[in-house]
């Protein structure tokens, strides 16, 4: 008899009666929106919170928490945040904590170390290192590893895109849908949640269901969909829809405002279910009017952050006397509030960052045409030796404070809000 051929293939198909399989319940983490060994989607334009209400997400599973609509989770969970666009140091953990979230649960990939041979030398090998971010599929492996030593139980890609080797077009369902299958059966292995964050594409007519950047696939791969946006009546607040789910009904619409804290982030304040559509949210093009209070706090913020930067707290104040002479009638026009100036610092581009540590430690907004300015710079500290010479009054110690913040944030950086 001959011997087969080397490298025939040959298959067989197995079959399964559908009564013989062992139903399990669907394990959710947040009901219609995260559940065990499924993929979510949530899409989203920039500047709609996107990250702050990953973090809230991240705050309700390391503590045993609940998010809107349950279920409550009875013991907390393990996370591993993959984010390619925030640095942690500086809004990553502020938004953590300011969510409330257990830190020693947060897990992150600092660098993935790639050894190669360069050359030989007198027989040896000669090694070079270069550190690189993760990648899928090329580090799948890895990520295995991972997930099952730190028993991870909820992944976040933020976002998606960046994750994805050279090699694989994100726009390609067939290389996509390669690298989601392969996900698909590290979760079906491991029990893993995973939520992948997108950015919208540029097909405004479309339904929201097909607005998510990439490949098709990508959505085709999840169980569930969502997307996120700016309400279509509260100006200042945003909602959260769903665009697909698998495994039961849609869940309620739930909106929310952004609510600044001391460190310069924001975090989530939900306020209660609404009856807006996905369709309805990503249709909402909402146009400024210059009467409007965005636009007048706007212009207000600009005009005093315009001769430099000012502390948190002390914006905070003059917020509060602006409200106060408004319900008191001794001002005009539109009131702005808190969160409209919040609005209105990502409008403008306002930059902010942390000056000092400790108690004595601030938070300080400024406006970007004011950083690394040389000229600038050296009037800021002709001042500051001005001030110090006479610093016998709180008013003058405050007006150094500012003054040194300003030289600060000129010194030490190009910081990103």
């Amino acid at each position: 008899m001959d011997n087969p051929l080397t490298g025939e293939t040959t298959r067989t198909v197995e079959l399964k009666r559908a009564s013989t399989i062992t139903t399990t319940p669907v394990r959710y983490l947040w009901r219609g929106r995260l559940a065990e060994g499924k993929q979510s989607i949530l899409d989203g334009d920039g500047g709609v919170g996107k990250s702050t209400l990953v973090a809230t997400m991240i705050a309700a599973i390391t503590t045993g928490g609940e998010l809107p609509g349950g279920p409550r989770l009875h013991r907390p969970r393990n996370v591993l945040y993959l984010s390619f666009e925030d640095d942690w140091d500086d809004t990553i953990v502020y938004r953590l904590e300011a969510a409330g979230a257990d830190l020693s649960r947060v897990w992150l990939v600092h660098a993935v170390h790639e050894t190669t041979v360069v050359a030989y030398r007198d027989g040896a090998p000669v090694l070079q290192t270069v550190p690189r971010q993760i990648e899928l599929p090329v580090d799948m492996d890895d990520l295995e590893q991972i997930v099952v030593a730190q028993e991870i139980d909820f992944l976040v890609i933020d976002p998606l895109e960046a994750i994805i080797g050279d090699k694989v077009e994100t726009v390609s369902n067939q290389g996509m849908r390669r690298v989601l299958v392969r996900l698909h059966d590290l979760q079906s292995r491991t029990g893993l949640c995973v939520l992948s964050l997108r950015n919208l594409n540029k097909m405004q007519s479309q339904k929201a269901i097909y607005r998510g950047g990439g490949a098709g696939s990508i959505l085709w791969t999840a169980r569930f969909g969502m997307f996120l946006g700016r309400h279509p009546d509260e100006s200042d607040q945003f909602v959260l829809t769903s665009t697909k789910v698998n495994t039961g009904p849609m869940p309620p619409a739930e909106a929310f405002y952004l609510e600044p804290v001391e460190t310069g982030v924001t975090r989530v304040v939900w306020t209660g279910m609404v009856g807006y559509s996905a369709d309805q949210v990503a249709d909402n093009k909402q146009e400024e009017d210059p009467d409007t209070s965005l636009a007048v706090a706007c212009k207000w913020l600009n005009t005093r952050l315009v001769f430099g930067p000012l502390p948190v707290k002390e914006i905070e104040a003059m917020v509060a006397a602006e409200v106060e002479r408004t319900e008191g009638g001794r001002k005009k026009g539109p009131p702005i509030s808190w969160r409209t100036v919040r609005r209105a610092k990502d409008r403008l581009g306002v930059q902010h960052r942390r000056v000092g540590y400790g108690t004595g430690g601030f938070v300080a907004w400024f406006l970007p045409s004011y950083l690394a300015n040389d000229t600038y710079l050296a009037k800021l500290e002709e001042d500051l030796d001005k001030l110090k010479t006479r610093m016998d009054t709180p008013e003058n110690d405050q007006e150094s404070i500012l003054v040194q913040t300003e030289i600060s944030i000129a010194r030490e950086g190009k910081v990103q809000a």
